[in-house]
């Protein structure tokens, strides 16, 4: 019986775990699409490399520091 409730909690904590990693992929990936929504109408330039960055925050950096570079 104990090795039985014992082997339910690990499953649980299995559980528990998967559902908190598929929760935070999801919050990142709503984080994205916010982003995207805010940008799209955005102008766009030509001939400006785009940043290859993976985390909007590091995007946005980017751009303020090009920003400061044409001004």
């Amino acid at each position: 019986m104990k090795q039985e409730l014992e082997k339910s909690l690990d499953d649980m904590t299995v559980e528990i775990q998967t559902v908190k990693s598929m929760l935070s992929e999801t919050k990142t990936d709503a984080a994205e699409v916010r982003d995207r929504e805010n940008r799209r109408n955005n102008i766009v330039i030509y001939r400006l490399q785009e940043s290859n960055a993976q985390s909007a925050e590091d995007r946005k950096r980017q751009d303020i520091e090009l920003k400061h570079v044409w001004t």
